[in-house]
């Protein structure tokens, strides 16, 4: 089963180019009140956010790079009964809102993020786009429940959790916000299956790996996550290369995109090295 999986992962990454050209000459247009008209999988969306944010600016071409995530998750869902994805650092709902598009019907789609302010703009760009089916938690993901702090960035996308292991611990500006793992989001709605997790959380995937260990050993879902180095330094205050050893034991299988696109296996001392010299040192 996981080599057929490899398999049609490696099948599907070309079509990461197909949907990025074919969004590329697409034109989007920006009205002061109704927010931008952005194509995706040939449609268009409506996406609202801050108009000072650099984020929501380039919403076009965040949204163009959607269709990475998007064919790993087409590859990787089982076309039987009803598939249930959690995006779990959800921001304004551009990653969501393309794996709404691309997943079939009977998926349950599950979105989590803390902010405030980016919650407001998630529900929004749902509601404008018929996609009101995605079920919202209005919460962190951590290794433990309860209440931590967040800074709201201007730059939307870079917005995080703030704990005593920030490089500015004392001098960022958060509100705070609750917490909860994923494995209390799993069993608080009786979730009987967990097929694709995908977590972009700034430095904190260590912990929301942690919070969601029982659900990911039990269900065994393909987890799509952002490897960020300088943030887990930063703002976790975390050894990368420890990070990565205990992905490589806690999965049976690691693979990454290589310079082009395609994805390499990252196992053994050779994979592991070569994956953090690119992430550290080229990227």
């Amino acid at each position: 089963m996981l080599r057929r999986t490899y398999k049609t992962l490696r099948k599907a990454v070309p079509a990461i180019d197909k949907l990025r050209a074919a969004a590329a000459w697409r034109p989007f247009v920006a009205a002061p009140n109704d927010g931008l008209l952005v194509p995706f999988g040939g449609t268009a969306l409506r996406v609202f956010g801050d108009a000072d944010d650099p984020y929501y600016a380039s919403a076009p071409a965040q949204m163009a790079t959607q269709g990475r995530v998007c064919s790993v998750l087409r590859a990787c869902l089982p076309r039987e009964g009803a598939p249930v994805v959690l995006d779990v650092g959800a921001n304004i709902g551009l990653a969501t809102m393309a794996m709404a598009v691309t997943a079939p019907r009977p998926t349950r789609l599950l979105a989590v993020e803390p902010s405030p302010r980016n919650l407001a703009h998630l529900r929004r760009n749902l509601a404008a786009n018929g996609l009101e089916r995605v079920e919202v938690v209005a919460a962190a993901a951590g290794a433990e429940p309860g209440v931590l702090a967040f800074h709201e960035a201007g730059y939307g996308a870079g917005s995080h959790l703030v704990s005593g292991h920030h490089l500015a611990d004392g001098a960022m500006p958060a509100v705070e916000v609750p917490v909860e793992t994923l494995d209390r989001v799993v069993s608080s709605r009786g979730l009987e299956r967990l097929d694709f997790v995908k977590i972009d959380v700034e430095g904190f995937e260590p912990d929301v790996l942690a919070g969601g260990a029982g659900a990911i050993e039990r269900f065994r879902p393909v987890v799509y996550m952002e490897f960020n180095s300088w943030t887990l330094i930063a703002y976790r205050n975390l050894n990368p290369r420890e990070f990565l050893e205990d992905l490589v034991r806690r999965f049976p299988h690691v693979l990454a995109f290589g310079r082009t696109g395609e994805l390499e296996p990252v196992s053994g001392q050779h994979g592991m090295l070569g994956f953090l010299h690119r992430n550290l040192v080229e990227h």
